[in-house]
């Protein structure tokens, strides 16, 4: 029988000692649940996978057209855009809560109140980034919240309810295609969509206890102590889980790269030392990859750039075979009806669509113009240099 409780991650190799940590914190104060690693990657025989974990590949979650969805996406994207499969496999398994938590987060007490939430009859809970207004000099400002999320997605709780496997179902649909940093669309990877989810989910439920999700967008409102008993305390109530977005080990005074904070102390201090030491010993543990990101190149081994992926999500929703092995013969092919440049310079379908997605080089430079052509073939070139994108997927074959 499937345990009562799932508790999540999903990360690629990379990831794996912030994993480690993860799930010894949540195997301290939730021995009885399933611990299960989404890994956005191939299992790598050179790695030390964390001890009573559950591994399943990102590949083996039935996703549809599973080669064209991890080609379509950066790592991160990657990483955030598997969810609500991961979710959907788990509960099809017979658990009754999945619980999400980002590798970068450790546990530091029993979470039965998120529980009780769920046993309660809440279908999802999510913790929002502010449950107060920021104040001047905020590390995050509204402004930063509505264009990135109201609720922090590295965590989400779901229980088995009527209205959950649908809503789920959706959130999957819609990170099929666009789960992507583009906020100038309204989108931020799998995070703005939840957005909507209390409109949409009749029984989701938001938490506003200040010691879940602790992390550097919301210390400016939130006092971190030590406690008695040597834990730790969050504006005088035991810490729930410390959210370490962007922190370094090497640089343990640091909350995050992300944030210009000054140097933590105190407490604050004592608990990033702690973490730091933990996520050292689990690196050493865990040891080094022995090859890099599964979906990272072609099968040529040359890398995908960014602006390969982004052509291959806009222009091809369907692709027939592996893009992994054919759409680099596609990029470098000369796009029809263009001109040819005055110096016999070709525009390439990669050429031609980062062309399209940008007014100014729309506006810059006319396709239809033979000069024009080599002054945008020769701009370009610079793009692709300063992007270390390599010749053969822009460069019409002589």
């Amino acid at each position: 029988m499937a345990a009562r409780t799932v508790i999540v991650t999903i990360c690629s190799n990379n990831y794996l000692p912030q994993a480690e940590v993860l799930f010894d914190t949540a195997r301290r104060f939730h021995p009885d649940a399933a611990l299960v690693l989404g890994l956005a990657d191939l299992v790598d025989p050179a790695l030390r996978y964390p001890d009573g974990v559950e591994v399943v590949e990102a590949a083996a979650l039935g996703i549809p057209d599973f080669p064209s969805f991890a080609f379509s996406y950066d790592v991160t994207e990657f990483n955030t855009a598997i969810k609500p499969f991961l979710m959907l496999r788990m509960f099809e398994r017979g658990h009754r809560h999945v619980v999400y938590f980002d590798p970068d987060i450790a546990l530091y007490r029993r979470l039965d109140d998120l529980l009780a939430l769920l046993d309660g009859g809440a279908s999802f809970v999510l913790t929002p980034h502010f449950c107060s207004v920021p104040g001047p000099g905020a590390p995050r400002t509204e402004l930063h919240v509505m264009q990135t999320g109201v609720y922090n997605l590295g965590f989400v709780a779901a229980a088995q309810t009527p209205e959950t496997e649908p809503l789920l179902r959706w959130w999957a649909a819609r990170l099929k295609h666009d789960c992507v940093n583009e906020q100038d669309r309204g989108l931020f990877v799998d995070q703005k969509y939840m957005d909507l989810m209390p409109g949409l989910a009749e029984h989701a439920r938001v938490s506003r206890d200040t010691g879940f999700n602790v992390a550097y967008w919301n210390l400016d409102r939130r006092t971190v102590a030590a406690g008695p008993d040597g834990g730790w305390r969050v504006d005088g109530r035991p810490l729930g889980f410390f959210h370490f977005s962007g922190f370094d080990p090497e640089r343990p005074h640091e909350v995050s790269r992300y944030t210009p904070e000054p140097p933590a102390t105190g407490a604050l201090a004592a608990l990033l030392a702690d973490y730091a030491a933990k996520r050292r010993a689990a690196a050493a543990r865990a040891g080094a990859p022995a090859r890099p990101y599964a979906y990272r190149g072609f099968a040529t081994g040359v890398p995908i750039p960014d602006m390969v992926r982004r052509m291959f999500r806009e222009k091809h929703p369907t692709w027939s075979g592996d893009p992994f092995a054919t759409y680099d013969r596609y990029c470098p092919l000369p796009h029809p009806g263009c001109r040819i440049g005055v110096g016999g310079e070709i525009v390439t379908n990669l050429m031609h669509h980062h062309h399209g997605r940008h007014a100014a080089l729309r506006f810059g430079f006319d396709l239809g113009n033979p000069f024009e052509v080599t002054a945008y073939a020769r701009f370009f070139a610079r793009e692709a240099g300063g992007a270390d994108i390599a010749p053969c997927l822009w460069r019409a074959a002589a």
